[in-house]
């Protein structure tokens, strides 16, 4: 390097070095300030005994197309079909005079606003307490979620036309499930295959467990809930076509076999990545969803005797602030 350059950086050096230093200390700045604690508050609850009552429903679901590709970092590709429709799937229970809901979304997520309207919805149906929850597959649609950090980080620009989308298949499916109630009986079992999954970074590693409950009518199966942690991400990502990933999958062939609506519930995700690589894309999908379904039929639910207890409680609770000073 010559002198005269050399002459030219060395004042810039400090002003280099305070630049860095201050976007250091910005950084490290704990942005979150105070947070309020507060005595956790019971927003509402329902409870009943007595014989139980089900009902479910399955719905497919509308998105807008185009739609963006929801579940990854920028860029995302955009559909403007899919590879196998996406669907709400919503189960009712009652006893003794309480009704409460559960509606399963082939989404990335559910979001305060999409709750809120559903909740809305099914009250005039008469279910006035609703568990709304997503798959979490990342080749669904996006565009529902408001908040900036979202619509950066996985669902796209914000769309009312995709938060509409979502709220219009929830709600058909829990109205659809409220009218169609039945006497049903409780079976519940579980297996666990700890192959099937493995921690991604690191701390316990997860153990495979499947719960399955089935609502039996005096026809057959009305529903079956099963509960299982894994993230839904077979599908590759830029894959420009919607899909339901392993969850509708398993949903479809447990339905096909005759098995009621089927509920897929994400359990404790947390870090469990799917462990399966045969195949690719919608053939790996649809092989762990295989998978998923044989150690289902090896749960070996036992019906649960006597009345049933149903009860639901909405919280709300202040987490401990987050400390963001660690960036």
């Amino acid at each position: 390097m010559s002198s005269s350059r050399r002459s030219f950086l060395r004042p810039l050096l400090p002003f280099a070095l305070l630049t860095a230093g201050a976007a250091y200390a910005l950084a490290s700045w704990n942005w979150c300030g105070r947070w309020e604690e507060r005595t956790p508050e019971v927003l509402s609850q329902v409870r009943g005994e007595g014989p139980l009552r089900a009902g479910a429903a399955k719905v497919a679901l509308s998105p807008p197309y185009p739609v963006v590709v929801a579940g990854y970092v920028p860029p995302r590709p955009e559909a403007s079909q899919a590879e196998l429709p996406l669907h709400a799937r919503a189960l009712v229970l009652e006893a003794g005079g309480a009704r409460v809901g559960v509606v399963s979304l082939e989404l990335l997520l559910v979001t305060p606003e999409i709750t809120a309207k559903v909740r809305e919805r099914a009250a005039k149906a008469g279910v006035k307490e609703v568990l709304v929850v997503a798959t979490h597959t990342h080749s669904s649609f996006g565009g529902y979620d408001a908040r900036w950090a979202a619509q950066l980080s996985g669902t796209g620009r914000y769309r009312a036309a995709s938060v509409n989308a979502a709220v219009e298949g929830a709600s058909e499916a829990l109205e659809k499930a409220a009218a169609s109630m039945k006497d049903v009986t409780l079976e519940v079992g579980g297996a666990a295959d700890a192959g099937l999954v493995h921690s991604r970074s690191g701390g316990d590693a997860p153990d495979g467990q499947l719960t399955r409950a089935v609502l039996r009518g005096a026809e057959g199966p009305v529903a079956e809930v099963l509960v299982f942690a894994g993230h839904a991400t077979l599908i590759p990502r830029q894959r420009g076509l919607l899909d339901p990933d392993f969850p509708g999958r398993l949903s479809a062939l447990r339905e096909e076999a005759g098995g009621g609506v089927t509920l897929f519930v994400q359990g404790s995700e947390g870090n469990a990545t799917v462990s399966f690589n045969e195949g690719q894309g919608p053939e790996r999908a649809l092989g762990f969803a295989r998978k998923l379904s044989a150690l289902a039929d090896g749960a070996a639910p036992a019906s649960v005797t006597g009345p049933v207890r149903l009860a639901f409680a909405r919280v709300q609770t202040a987490l401990p602030r987050p400390d963001s000073s660690r960036l």
